[in-house]
This record gives structure tokens, C-alpha cells and sequence, in this order.
């Protein structure tokens, strides 16, 4: 026991066990009997029936981070379960954004080489001539077969990962030392 650890500091381990004076923070419940110091300083902050038990902060899996008011707005209370570690992303949801396709056409198309127009306004499309259009249709004009081909992945509605890298270490709460007093 490290003489400048106050009761109910937190301090990370790199081993699977919380030493002797300290408890794994994984939200287990202690006697109020047991520990009355510290129940004092946490109370029922994160749990407990106030009564006999009490509990200590679940840290598994989580990040801590300060209390108080935030730049953005609103603030963030001691105790208080803040993000997910999984979330759904709906199309409400989703900014506007764009995708690009590469897109590839193959077209068969049969003509005539009677020469009436070059414009496309109102006539038919011909082969081999200058002038690609027919004023007129005959029976080999105006058969094209297209095939058009798209790669497209499809969303599934699935929650998605929402963890930024992490190293995991055991957090432990120590039950002795000097309590904590405000200045």
C-alpha cells in the first residue's frame, strides 16, 4: 500500500488481480459495514441499495473522463454512463454524401446507310455514316440491346462497431489510505 494513495483513487494494473488493499473496479457490490469510509466518500454513485451494499464503478470495457460542463453544452455527472459500444447507423442518420460506380455499356445496334440527318431530335440511330440519324425507320434500324453492369453493395441494418483501439488494464479502487478532503 503506496502511503500517498488516498481511499477510493483509481489507479490502472497491468495484471489480472487487484493487489491487496485495492478492489477490481467491475461493479461488485461491498458491505457498507465492511467499507463505511468509502461508501462515505461514493455513496451510491454507481449502484448499490444504500442500505447494506454499496458499489463500486464498473470500468470494464470503458473509458473514464472528466466531470463538469462541456464546451459543446451540457454536462457530464459523476457516475454517469456516457456512449455505446455498438451503434445502428439508419439512413436518417446518414450525412449526405455520394458514391461513384464504374459504370460499363455494351450496345449492339444495327442500321441502315441511308443518310437523312445528323441530328438525334426525332430520328433513328444508324451505323457507318457521317450522318448517324434517319429521318425514317426501316427493319433494321431501332434494335439496340443494351447491358449495363453495376457493382452495388447493399447495407445491412446491423449495429457496427464503435471502439477506437484500446489497451486493456485492470482499473482498481483502493479501500485504504487518508480520505480525500476538498480544499
Amino acid at each position: 500500500m503506496n502511503d500517498d494513495q488516498y481511499l477510493g483513487q483509481i489507479m490502472l494494473i497491468a495484471g489480472n488481480f487487484a493487489p491487496r488493499g485495492y478492489v477490481e473496479c467491475n461493479g461488485q457490490l461491498l458491505s457498507i459495514r465492511q467499507h463505511d469510509a468509502l461508501f462515505k466518500l461514493i455513496k451510491t454513485t454507481y449502484g448499490g441499495d444504500g442500505i447494506t451494499t454499496f458499489r463500486v464503478p464498473d470500468l470494464r470495457g470503458r473509458l473514464v473522463c472528466g466531470i463538469g460542463k462541456r464546451d459543446q453544452g451540457g454536462e457530464i455527472r459523476l457516475g454517469e454512463n456516457i456512449g455505446t459500444e455498438k451503434t445502428l447507423v439508419k439512413l436518417e442518420n446518414m450525412p449526405a454524401h455520394r458514391h461513384t460506380a464504374n459504370v460499363s455499356i455494351r450496345l449492339k445496334v444495327s442500321g441502315s446507310d441511308d443518310q437523312d440527318s445528323d441530328s438525334p431530335i426525332g430520328n433513328f440511330l444508324r451505323l457507318q455514316n457521317e450522318d448517324t440519324y434517319a429521318t425514317t425507320a426501316d427493319a433494321t434500324m431501332g434494335n439496340i440491346i443494351g447491358i449495363v453492369e453495376m457493382g452495388m453493395q447493399t447495407t445491412k441494418q446491423e449495429p457496427m462497431d464503435n471502439i477506437m483501439p484500446v489497451l486493456p488494464m485492470m482499473y482498481c479502487m483502493s479501500l485504504e489510505g487518508p480520505e480525500p478532503r476538498p480544499e
